[in-house]
């Protein structure tokens, strides 16, 4: 028996995912779906954002690069 697969990325909304047209006439009958999430997208559909670990305050801080650079 031999099995066609398919894949392509779709923007499911938590209940119908769309099924680009050009697979359309291969997708009847019975279909076994695989899903998979993007990397970086939140179950929400919104992209993660990373927390910062901690926060510094540098008001008042001056950069001087001669002194950076000293060795």
């Amino acid at each position: 028996m031999q099995q066609d697969r398919f894949e392509f990325v779709a923007d499911a909304d938590g209940e119908n995912i769309p099924i680009p047209a050009v697979y359309k006439n291969n997708c009847k009958g019975k279909m076994n779906i695989i899903a998979f999430r993007q990397p970086g997208e939140s179950r929400d559909g919104k992209k993660k954002k990373f927390t910062p670990a901690f926060l510094v305050d540098t008001t008042g801080f001056k950069f001087n690069r001669e002194e950076a650079n000293e060795r």
